[in-house]
């Protein structure tokens, strides 16, 4: 049975480069083999075991797999990208049905491993190292929103990949993610209900969410203590702002939502360090009623009191 693995993808970890010419000075000191058993025949690997400190969580269910694959709607003139495959059993579905697929994998035996299974496969590319930290345009992506990224997301940097994945949302049509159920919650919360907050805006600013099903802890191995649930993002064909806006706006959303216990004009005056009069003449520009309290807000009428607290302090720090 094939597993994929919930790899970490840390921050401070650093590399970048296809897994099969990884220097044979940093396997060595690794035990990790040499070039050869890394592009070696698949028959030959060995059963990888969950390691802790990657908060390794392997998907065991081929059903499940299958019900992933089903859901991105992969064909021939896709173009894929898979983050943390691990023991590969999306990758070997996907890898059926795309017209190509790069995989990106943290942990080096496992990418190791994966190299060894598609040797020779010229339509699977398989690179090691942390997904935070490549260049996007690096992975030969197709530009014009026609690749699709589909992945069973480590839970400990679920919410750092998918900003970067819809920072450059340009590059894909629709992205199909396996996360924790509670961050599935907040991603698709709508104003006034509890689990709204800066990550629905984050999300819902730049594309739809739909959850799709949940996946309970039996289905991995070894299992989580939480179930998780599958969603699938729809880039927005408009973006709601330009580009160099985009993390002002956030960090102002963030600001708001940290007065969440206040009205909207006192968490204003705090956050911007203003006065009562620039705080109303921002209410005026805005059209909003600043009595009225951050979760009430919709991702429209957020960008409207972004975009009036701007014009307003023309220039000066506005929580970002």
């Amino acid at each position: 049975m094939g597993y994929i693995g919930r790899g970490s993808h840390r921050r401070q970890t650093g590399g970048f480069r296809p897994a099969a010419q990884l220097p044979e000075d940093q396997k060595a000191d690794r035990g990790q083999g040499s070039q050869a058993e890394m592009t070696g025949h698949a028959t030959n690997h060995v059963i990888h075991r969950p390691l802790k400190r990657f908060g390794q969580h392997f998907l065991a269910s081929p059903a499940v797999a299958r019900r992933i694959v089903d859901a991105a709607g992969i064909t021939g003139e896709d173009a894929v990208l898979e983050i943390g495959p691990g023991r590969g059993i999306l990758t070997d579905l996907i890898a059926e049905r795309a017209g190509w697929l790069v995989a990106v994998e943290l942990d080096r035996n496992l990418a190791r491993e994966l190299a060894a299974r598609y040797h020779g496969r010229r339509r699977v590319r398989i690179i090691q190292g942390d997904f935070l930290e490549t260049v996007t345009s690096a992975l030969g992506l197709p530009v014009g929103g026609r690749a699709v990224a589909v992945s069973n997301l480590p839970y400990n940097a679920a919410v750092p990949i998918m900003e970067r994945l819809l920072e450059n949302r340009d590059r894909f049509s629709r992205m199909v993610l396996m996360i924790q159920r509670e961050v599935a919650w907040r991603m698709a919360a709508g104003p006034g209900t509890r689990d709204y907050g800066s990550l629905s805006v984050f999300i819902q600013a730049k594309a739809e969410v739909e959850k799709l099903f949940d996946v309970r802890p039996g289905s991995f191995l070894p299992p989580p203590k939480v179930v998780s649930t599958v969603v699938r993002l729809a880039p927005l064909a408009r973006r709601r702002l330009a580009p160099a806006e985009e993390s002002h706006f956030h960090a102002f959303v963030r600001a708001c939502f940290s007065y969440r216990r206040k009205t909207l004009g006192a968490g204003l005056r705090q956050a911007l360090k203003a006065d009562k009069g620039t705080v109303s003449k921002i209410g005026e520009r805005s059209g909003l009623d600043l009595s009225r309290r951050a979760e009430s807000l919709s991702i429209g009428e957020f960008t409207a009191l972004f975009r009036a607290a701007r014009a307003t302090t023309a220039g000066e720090d506005e929580g970002c």
